[in-house]
């Protein structure tokens, strides 16, 4: 079999020395993984990571279809790998998004998730949770949240996210703002750029909901905008500008002689 020369890549992809090509196939799924991540903070990408993306997804499709081992497991119902079946996931996204050569129709998309998930793949799940949310009408939420839920217990940031998206806005039949709030920091805790963004908006003016309330602390909330913009979140700088202009900084010097500054609000 030929080799496959990726301009993304700096390695040429063997398949038939798979060993060689895991860490290309690999950072193959962290760029479609980049790329979904842009889409759902609703940002345009730059050409060249579109470019990158599209070549991401041209590797991804090598190794799935051009790839005998893959095949025949597929073909006697035997286990994929790890990489394989987060593989599949990934191509999901790009069918879901229209990247590469994979068009987004539901059966394509449907059918990469489905081997995914049914290999236990938390792109998979993600992927799956993705398309009953988006590509029904109305959205099937509560499909939605099973499939985000074996992510997120893997620890799927994204599906985290979505999961506190979903309790937040009262999309469940038992949806919770206590759960919502969880996950929130869960997703957050591992760098989710919006999950960060948003925990620094419920600290700029702080949270009382049933079951939650949160007291504003506009320094927690301004190293959550930062986090977020140096996670690649551009919103998140207009966000800690309108923070900083909300509070005026104060400081008092403490019974034990040292001075520590507090935000009064405006």
């Amino acid at each position: 079999m030929n080799s496959i020369l990726l301009h993304a890549f700096p390695k040429i992809i063997d398949l038939t020395n798979l060993s060689n090509a895991d860490s290309t196939v690999k950072r193959a799924i962290e760029i479609v993984e980049h790329i979904e991540s842009l889409h759902f903070q609703g940002r345009v990408p730059p050409a060249y990571e579109v470019q990158r993306a599209q070549n991401a997804a041209d590797c991804l499709t090598a190794f799935i279809y051009q790839n005998p081992s893959l095949q025949s497991s597929l073909k006697s119902g035997q286990k994929l790998s790890p990489l394989e079946a987060d593989a599949h996931g990934a191509m999901a996204l790009c069918a879901l998004r229209g990247i590469g050569r994979m068009q987004g129709s539901l059966q394509t998309v449907s059918q990469l998730a489905n081997i995914a998930s049914t290999h236990n793949s938390p792109a998979g799940h993600y992927a799956t949770g993705l398309l009953n949310m988006e590509l029904f009408n109305p959205p099937r939420y509560e499909e939605a949240r099973g499939f985000f839920e074996q992510a997120a217990e893997t620890g799927h940031a994204g599906a985290q996210y979505m999961l506190a998206v979903l309790h937040a806005n009262s999309l469940l039949s038992k949806s919770s703002n206590i759960t919502a709030c969880g996950y929130l920091e869960q997703a957050a805790a591992q760098g989710h750029p919006k999950a960060l963004c948003d925990l620094g908006g419920i600290y700029t003016r702080g949270l009382s909901v049933p079951g939650v309330k949160i007291e504003a602390d506009p320094l927690k909330a301004i190293g959550y905008y930062k986090a977020s913009y140096q996670k690649g979140f551009e919103p998140a700088v207009n966000h800690l500008g309108q923070c900083a202009g909300m509070y005026a900084p104060n400081y008092i010097r403490t019974p034990n002689g040292q001075v520590e500054r507090r935000f009064e609000r405006h």
